[in-house]
């Protein structure tokens, strides 16, 4: 994330460092990918997806620099993590890095957003999840007190750089794999703790429904007993296939797991899944292997630099809706309940998957009930 002011920043030394960071990442791990968040006057921007082609990042980041401006690092987190969330949706066993850089001129955290950034990074950081801030020519005792409790969070650092010209040098270091704890691991695979299995329940999506026959991409049966697909890719498989798939690809959540044809993020009922396991003549003989990761990222970069988009707002909340007339506009204190700053927090709205804070009693964005 790029909270820099270009007219006080030379960005030849930032271009440079990222170019490098780009080439040991790709070096180490082919299946590396992508993205950039920066500011204009009207908020925060970032690509549309994360590309392996890291000169996207450069030449979007060079032809844009005369309306950069210096960014809010609360916001940029926001807008990162958000984004990134999006992406472990649909995309498996990859661990994510968010490096923010900042000078002088960065705007500070408004103390109001640090426990709810706080409580966002505690949520997120065993995707696994890293933060790293790179302090350009400052040191403020007292922003980088509140900077450090963010990064502290996941395994995170900060970091200070006087000469520009030691700035390549810094991230490609940087650029090597970061250790996960052992007590994040299982058998090679993440573990989510227990107090955030409600948060990543949610960002999976249920399996529809087959009505007519046709063939499972599992047992490769042809049947209509009980026919499931994934609402991102269309492949079929029987119920009872998807619960014997489940432990492959569980994210340490028994009954959230990986498509095997495209990443998404899926979810059975986790009682049934129990019963198919303990139960032999439930069982079908299961012919399919989880698609490689880089071969799968290949075929799905785009041949074309992906679009810049600006997000609606820093906090990335939804205040109105395409036509008032459709629907009627709840009073305020209908929508929203009064919260301590301290007790504020991020969550998923359990209908849409918006991210909103937990002060709404309606979705602001899909204007269900929120539970």
């Amino acid at each position: 994330m790029n909270a820099l002011t270009p007219n006080i920043t030379e960005m030849p030394f930032i271009y440079e460092a990222i170019e490098r960071f780009c080439e040991v990442k790709t070096s180490i791990d082919p299946s590396s990918r992508y993205n950039v968040s920066f500011f204009e006057e009207n908020g925060p921007n970032y690509l549309e997806d994360f590309t392996l082609n890291s000169e996207h990042i450069l030449l979007t980041l060079k032809s844009l620099e005369p309306v950069i401006i210096g960014g809010n690092i609360g916001g940029g987190i926001f807008v990162g993590i958000s984004f990134i969330i999006q992406a472990f949706k649909i995309i498996g066993e990859k661990a994510f890095r968010l490096i923010v850089f900042s000078d002088a001129y960065t705007p500070k955290i408004a103390p109001v957003y640090l426990p709810v950034l706080q409580n966002l990074i505690s949520q997120v950081k065993d995707m696994p999840l890293f933060i790293d801030i790179i302090r350009i020519k400052i040191k403020d005792p007292e922003e980088d007190e509140k900077l450090q409790k963010l990064v502290k969070r996941c395994n995170g650092e900060i970091l200070y750089v006087e000469k520009l010209n030691e700035l390549p040098q810094l991230l490609e270091t940087l650029a090597l794999k970061k250790k996960i704890k052992r007590s994040s691991l299982e058998d090679g695979k993440y573990i989510i703790p227990q107090d955030s299995h409600l948060f990543y329940i949610n960002l999976a999506e249920d399996l529809a429904e087959v009505k007519k026959h046709d063939t499972c991409s599992i047992c490769f049966e042809k049947d209509a007993t009980d026919l499931l697909k994934c609402k991102k890719c269309g492949t079929k498989a029987h119920r009872t296939c998807w619960a014997q798939w489940a432990p492959e690809t569980s994210i340490g959540i028994p009954h959230v797991f990986r498509c095997f044809n495209c990443y998404n993020l899926i979810r059975l009922d986790r009682e049934y899944i129990e019963k198919v396991k303990f139960t032999k003549a439930m069982q079908r003989d299961i012919r399919v292997e989880l698609l490689d990761i880089q071969d799968y990222l290949k075929s799905h970069e785009s041949q074309e630099a992906p679009q810049v988009i600006q997000a609606e707002n820093v906090l990335g909340i939804s205040t109105g809706v395409s036509d008032a007339n459709q629907i009627e506009t709840p009073k305020t204190e209908d929508i929203k309940k009064e919260i301590k700053d301290e007790e504020l927090k991020f969550i998923l709205c359990p209908h849409c998957y918006k991210m909103i804070t937990n002060e709404y009693k309606i979705c602001p964005a899909c204007h269900k009930t929120i539970k």
